[in-house]
């Protein structure tokens, strides 16, 4: 039993670190994704002007729609990767403790087969 427990922690930490698409510090997560910078601004200064403004906004509105969709996948790849190890986090100590009372059930058995 004990080896099955050391063999899922063994997993369960390198499917975590595998998974891992932003991180996370001081409570701030931070994506690997690269961001667009800031929108451009359309020009009115003459037809070809706005045209060619216009060209420059939709190749920024590609890597705005990019970023996002990185920033998506990514956020819904940690968020599972941080459920599935809180899950399992949470299986081991219930596996504990009905190990725990397993154990105090046979202990209070063998002390009343000793008291008679």
């Amino acid at each position: 039993m004990l080896k099955v427990l050391f063999a899922a922690a063994a997993m369960t930490a390198v499917s975590i670190a595998a998974a891992q698409a932003g991180t996370l510090k001081d409570g701030v997560w931070t994506s690997s994704c690269a961001m667009p910078g800031d929108a451009p601004a359309f020009s009115s200064k003459s037809p070809e002007a706005y045209n060619a403004s216009m060209k420059t906004v939709q190749a920024w509105q590609d890597s705005a729609k990019a970023y996002a969709d990185c920033l998506n996948k990514e956020a819904k790849e940690d968020q599972g990767v941080i459920v599935s190890t809180a899950n399992g986090n949470v299986a081991k100590l219930s596996e504990q403790i009905t190990a725990l009372n397993q154990s105090s059930a046979d202990a209070v058995a063998a002390l009343k087969k000793k008291s008679k």
